[in-house]
């Protein structure tokens, strides 16, 4: 599906939408996934020999791939981008996450950036102390980070930051959505409590619950929920649903394949940043800026939850045109054209492979098609740093995020951007 950036794959030139004919000199046809990784794997620095089909090319493709110990990346890329912004994002706490955002921010500062963008968007979380060490990256020594409140002895404690602040005064604004959670509200609660950055995007999941488990006999094991996480002037990370899902807040898809919320819940609780800007509580972090994606009308969306009905399909048929699309075109550029032509032949390769779709489903879903079209050559072709480039200018809270770091000369110059009361009025979309 995806080779990994920097592998012994992708150095060695398999591409996304190979697929194994031979592992090491047996056959890979009726072959099981668990005996194709046991004779894949091996020590680091051996070599095991595979054969590849490809689309398009008569013949197998050998490969003489080195094994070596994969490290999986929390931050696939950086960039510096235009007036002096680096831009990281971070996908997940891994055990090396802090180590990396610190890398690629010294890395990009000495190649002139005068601010960062952090973005924590569809960041589900992950370990519990990387997420207070990439706070900590921002914070002079001593500041709380987060506090765990929960019933039992020991189970109330205090976060703090430990080490010298390792970018001072340099202007920082993180993107969060609907998927940011856990150690990524952390973070952003952290530092937006400090008037430290600027939080920017939508609200986020609201993951701030502390579960322990108990073993039971017959081998079961309880989890129980013992404490939450609180941000350092007392925001409860953890979002409590309402009874009446009536008062959930309304929704909408996006062109990217989220369900965003439309408005608030009403009612937070007020609180007061550590320089006296009013915070709202009342689970996961509400932004500085409320910024809205570009969202479905009713008649896109109504058509693409008839895509969605099918998106095993839907997906493979995606996946399966990109990939052929790109092999077929070996010099491909960024700025490469989507025509009607391509999007048509997309359509007949994907109602080939299966998918039901009417010519009134596709008419409605032109935009939504395109879009997913588009992001999926791009990635194939470029990698996550190429997707990233070909579709920021429609990314609507990336570009106030840009908007407003390009502007900021200091963090409480960039942190007074967001008002007096953050995400009370949403923008975009």
């Amino acid at each position: 599906m995806n080779v990994l950036p920097g592998g012994p794959s992708a150095r060695a030139g398999v591409r996304a939408g190979d697929r194994f004919v031979e592992i090491d000199g047996t056959p890979a046809e009726g072959m099981d996934v668990d005996e194709a990784v046991r004779i894949l794997r091996g020590a680091a620095g051996t070599t095991v020999d595979v054969k590849m089909a490809r689309p398009g090319v008569e013949d197998p493709i050998a490969f003489a791939l080195q094994r070596e110990t994969i490290h999986l990346k929390s931050v696939p890329f950086g960039v510096l981008l235009e007036d002096g912004v680096g831009y990281v994002p971070l996908q997940v706490f891994r055990s090396t996450s802090a180590e990396e955002v610190q890398a690629e921010v010294r890395r990009l500062r000495g190649e002139g950036a005068g601010a960062v963008i952090l973005d924590l968007r569809s960041n589900p979380g992950g370990i519990l102390d990387e997420g207070i060490d990439v706070a900590e990256l921002f914070l002079e020594p001593g500041k709380d980070i987060v506090v765990t409140r929960g019933r039992g002895v020991g189970q109330s404690e205090v976060y703090r930051s430990r080490l010298p602040e390792a970018f001072a005064g340099l202007p920082l604004a993180i993107l969060v959505d609907e998927s940011s959670a856990s150690a990524a509200e952390i973070v952003a609660g952290a530092l937006q409590d400090h008037d430290r950055a600027l939080i920017v995007g939508a609200p986020t999941f609201g993951k701030g619950s502390v579960q322990t488990l108990f073993r039971l006999t017959g081998g079961n094991v309880l989890r129980l929920t013992t404490a939450h996480w609180y941000t350092p002037v007392g925001r409860s990370i953890q979002k409590e649903l309402p009874e009446d899902r009536s008062q959930l807040p309304r929704g909408a898809w996006t062109l990217g394949n989220q369900l965003v919320a439309t408005d608030d819940v009403p009612e937070r609780p007020a609180f007061q940043s550590m320089g006296g800007r009013t915070l709202l509580g009342g689970g996961g972090i509400t932004p500085d800026i409320w910024v809205i994606q570009d969202t479905l009308t009713a008649a896109e969306s109504g058509a693409v939850q008839e895509l969605f009905a099918q998106a095993g399909a839907f997906n493979r048929a995606l996946f399966n045109f990109a990939v052929r699309f790109v092999q077929a075109r070996p010099d491909i550029r960024e700025d490469f054209a989507l025509t009607d032509e391509i999007l048509a032949s997309f359509v007949r390769s994907m109602r080939d492979s299966g998918v039901e779709v009417s010519d009134a489903t596709v008419a409605a879903a032109d935009r939504y098609l395109r879009y997913q079209l588009e992001s999926e050559i791009a990635l194939q072709a470029f990698g996550e740093e190429g997707r990233f480039r070909r579709l920021r200018d429609r990314d609507l809270q990336f570009a106030r995020a840009l908007e407003a770091v390009r502007d900021a000369t200091s963090p409480s110059g960039l942190v007074a951007m967001g008002g007096e009361t953050p995400g009370t009025f949403p923008v975009g979309g």
